[in-house]
């Protein structure tokens, strides 16, 4: 591009000296004009394709200052260090979700546990059954203060139970201590007709009436026996 600027230049100069030309060409060819006389026949035999060379000018002038004025550094910002170009967009404008319309089928919500299970709330003082997220049943009952909360299962249930006295309900009524495992410890009928253990120690029960000594909850016969039927070893239960 730069040879054909000087180039354009020097056809510019040749025919603005054109009438010059003509003038230095009347001169003999003798002396020291001689050498000046090849140089005038040379720039005459130019200047008779000055049109052609006219619009070469024209032409390679405006390219060079297409090829400026088109040229320009790259940004160093696109470039990576391995040589690959990264083309960047404007990063969307974002909006709130807090009033926007969810669409799809995921629930809003999920449920605690699939399936039955028992929600234990010292609060109300109420045992529900669950099934997934919804209530099956609920029921008010009583000993909500001897749980602790968290989660637990059911370890075991049974039908007119077996209960096991601890020392503790002989002691309270001055009876002797009979020896661990013997018969005289386990009673028929605290438990009442229907069960169910969180562990050993603890059953929900629907025995004729609460202890410190039995601990857990009771819950009316009615009550227990819907739980019972509907709950298996195993599931889940939340004491809140």
């Amino acid at each position: 591009m730069q040879v054909l600027i000087h180039l354009a230049g020097l056809i510019i100069a040749i025919q603005a000296a054109e009438p010059s030309l003509y003038f230095i060409g009347l001169v003999p060819f003798w002396g020291r004009a001689y050498p000046w006389a090849k140089t005038v026949l040379l720039l005459r035999l130019l200047m008779k394709a000055r049109l052609g060379l006219g619009l070469f000018c024209f032409i390679a002038v405006t390219l060079a200052a297409c090829s400026r004025s088109t040229s320009h550094t790259p940004d160093k910002n696109l470039w990576m260090l391995d040589g690959m170009i990264a083309v960047s967009r404007p990063v969307p404008a974002t909006s709130s979700i807090e009033n926007a319309v969810m669409m799809g089928f995921m629930p809003l919500t999920q449920a605690a546990h699939a399936g039955p299970w028992i929600l234990i709330d010292k609060g109300t003082q109420l045992v529900t059954l669950m099934d997934g997220d919804k209530e099956v049943g609920m029921a008010p009952g009583e000993g909500f203060s001897s749980l602790k909360s968290g989660s637990y299962q059911v370890m075991h249930k049974q039908r007119n139970a077996l209960w096991y006295a601890p020392d503790n309900y002989f002691l309270s009524r001055n009876l002797r201590i009979p020896p661990q495992g013997d018969r005289s410890r386990y009673l028929r009928g605290a438990l009442g007709d229907f069960v169910v253990f969180i562990n050993k120690d603890t059953p929900i029960f629907s025995g004729p009436f609460w202890t410190e000594d039995i601990g857990g909850i009771r819950l009316n016969e009615d009550d227990m026996s819907r739980l019972y039927y509907k709950i298996d070893v195993g599931a889940p239960i939340e004491v809140r």
